[in-house]
């Protein structure tokens, strides 16, 4: 589809919009991309046609690049990291590198680079998940419970980063040159004489964290790099601000899905059942579940009263049936102002003492 797009940089926008539908999937994100404010839309942008008028065909070819390649190697549809949050993060930072060059005053061109730079830094993370499955989880997992970045956990796992083995797959796809260093140092930038766009996809990468933009595999945020604010003459302070100036993103409308899962990845599933009261409606589907395997899953009696008398017959047979299939359980009292003397009663004991014996 690139080649299609490059061999011809003066087909009609009707021509080149049907070579991107020739691929949905490509032609979503790219819409996505096109309806993110940053490109200064008030209307939402409906078809390819409209995008590529607001984007640039320049722009187009380097989204089509960068979603065809989340296409090709996207293996990652875990609760621990999907694709899909991925793509959001990725978009994000791609978004905010560019709008930061453009506020800056760069040219159009430095534009287009720091977008595709940001919305491939995180290559390396597909390519890892695709060739390392089961230690890519294990890695997820270790970053979110130690609170620290990915890259951290990879190098001490792997001896290499994500942003290392992206860099890799640029350079052999014969990326710019820029966006091979972007991918390559954005996690530091400080190691190498990276160049303007490295740091503007650092700082953007660290933004669209703040900013809770997607995502990238862990809850840990980045810190900036001095060389970044030195390279790009901002203090660490001007972030919250830049930040607030930043235009919303269309992407970004919360979600309840996404809410619930961004809870459960700060918290834990078990803390966001008490504080949601979902604990409560998960015991009566469990409840329920039980009563339909063992009672029935319909209601034989005719007339209102019978029937929730026969609800309520149910519900005591399974309640019952509960009680009986518990463990044996005991109940520790003190027996005198000895606090080491107790002594331990069955539980069942104390329900006869309060229903009768059974």
């Amino acid at each position: 589809m690139c080649e299609a797009l490059q061999d011809d940089s003066q087909a009609p926008i009707d021509a080149v919009a049907a070579v991107v539908l020739e691929t949905p999937p490509i032609a979503a994100r790219l819409l996505q991309a096109a309806n993110t404010s940053i490109f200064g839309q008030q209307r939402k942008i409906a078809t390819v046609s409209q995008a590529i008028v607001v984007l640039g065909l320049k722009m187009v070819q380097n989204i089509v690049l960068a979603a065809g390649i989340f296409e090709d190697i996207k293996t990652l549809d875990g609760k621990d990291l999907s694709a899909k949050q991925l793509w959001q993060h990725s978009i994000g930072c791609g978004s905010i590198a560019s709008h930061l060059a453009k506020e800056r005053g760069e040219s159009t061109a430095v534009q287009e680079t720091a977008m595709l730079a940001g919305i491939l830094h995180d290559i390396g993370k597909l390519v890892l998940a695709k060739c390392l499955p089961v230690s890519y989880v294990n890695i997820l997992r270790e970053a979110v419970r130690q609170n620290v970045s990915i890259a951290t956990v990879e190098r001490e796992k792997l001896g290499t980063d994500h942003g290392a083995v992206g860099g890799i797959l640029a350079e052999w796809w014969h990326l710019p040159p820029q966006v091979v260093d972007a991918i390559r140092f954005h996690t530091n930038p400080a190691s190498a004489d990276a160049e303007l766009i490295t740091h503007l996809v650092h700082v953007a990468n660290v933004l669209v964290h703040q900013l809770d933009i997607g995502f990238s595999g862990t809850t840990a945020p980045p810190e900036v790099s001095a060389a970044t604010l030195t390279r790009l003459n901002i203090e660490l302070e001007d972030l919250g601000s830049i930040a607030e100036t930043l235009p919303d993103l269309v992407f970004r409308v919360p979600l309840a899905r996404d809410e619930i899962l961004r809870a459960i990845r700060k918290k834990s599933r078990k803390a966001w059942k008490e504080k949601s009261g979902y604990h409560r409606r998960s015991l009566a589907e469990t409840q329920m579940s039980r009563y339909k395997q063992i009672i029935g899953d319909k209601l034989r009696a005719r007339g209102w009263a019978n029937l929730q008398v026969e609800s309520r017959l149910g519900c005591a047979i399974l309640n019952r049936m509960t009680h009986l299939g518990r463990p044996e359980s005991y109940k520790v009292e003190k027996v005198n102002s000895d606090p080491e003397q107790y002594r331990a009663r069955p539980s069942n004991f104390f329900m006869q003492q309060r229903h009768g014996h059974m």
